[in-house]
């Protein structure tokens, strides 16, 4: 059954994407990104960068395609491409998405890598989640103001109050952008569900897409820790987290105890964390 209209357009994929993504070996991958300065100059500037400590000066894009990797180097085209088509308007609201994104992407593969799962898919999800907020804010000019109402809304709904007001939700927009693009279904599920409220907890106990369920459970566990509700909607309550904290819990077989714990030291190691993409 094909996708029901949406009252928003939702970004074509970049040509780009799908050479990085389709490229033979690293070296067809060097060749893609240099027929594009600015991506180019971009990668050399972050190998070069402090973080890497290099003792010599990288000149060529492939030279760095070789040390950076072909998922690295995936992660960091799709990032700056969704930045460029996604991410262009400039107000406060879609500011702030992009830099907790960036926040959760870095807190979703610090607990990946704990809980053995993929680092990869875990960054991807924490850029691209809630990309569908940016595209309805360039939309509906009273977005911001509906984000911060269904945010302070107690039973913690965010997709039913979207839907209500615009049938369609960011968490829907956002799905639909990742098929588009080409990411693996785990993330475009993850992405769906991220915000459904019972439709989340039914589909972190049972749903038979084990890998999109893991990812959802560490997207909420990050989005927790960079606090998204006070930052986005000025909402000192994450009455989301509140519904689905004993579920997420359970699915990481921990007490509620527990799970503080782990998500004060996710915290502390977020805040620590100094990656140069």
């Amino acid at each position: 059954m094909p996708d029901h209209p949406l009252p928003v357009e939702i970004p074509a994929r970049p040509p780009l994407v799908a050479r990085i993504v389709n490229a033979k070996d690293l070296n067809d991958m060097g060749r893609a990104i240099s027929e594009h300065p600015k991506l180019a100059k971009e990668v050399l500037a972050t190998i070069n960068a402090p973080y890497f400590a290099l003792v010599r000066e990288i000149k060529s894009v492939e030279e760095a395609v070789r040390f950076l990797g072909m998922s690295r180097v995936i992660n960091f085209t799709l990032s700056r491409l969704l930045y460029q088509l996604v991410f262009q308007l400039e107000d406060d609201l879609t500011s702030e998405v992009w830099r907790t994104s960036n926040k959760i992407a870095v807190g979703s593969v610090i607990l990946a890598k704990e809980l053995k799962a993929p680092t990869d898919e875990a960054f991807t999800l924490g850029l691209f989640h809630n990309a569908g907020m940016a595209i309805m804010d360039s939309y509906f000019e009273d977005y911001p103001a509906t984000i911060q109402e269904a945010y302070n809304q107690e039973n913690g709904c965010l997709d039913d109050y979207e839907h209500r007001k615009y049938g369609t939700s960011h968490a829907e927009v956002g799905a639909r952008l990742a098929k588009k693009w080409g990411l693996d279904k785990s993330l475009s599920l993850a992405i769906e569900h991220h915000h459904k409220h019972d439709g989340m907890i039914d589909f972190i106990q049972h749903s038979k897409h084990r890998d999109a369920v893991e990812l959802l459970v560490i997207l909420k566990v990050a989005e927790k820790v960079a606090n998204l509700p006070g930052y986005l909607a000025k909402c000192h309550t994450n009455y989301e987290w509140d519904h689905i904290e004993t579920h997420i819990a359970e699915h990481l077989n921990l007490t509620e105890g527990k799970l503080s714990k782990k998500l004060a030291d996710l915290k502390r190691e977020v805040s620590e964390f100094r990656d140069p993409f």
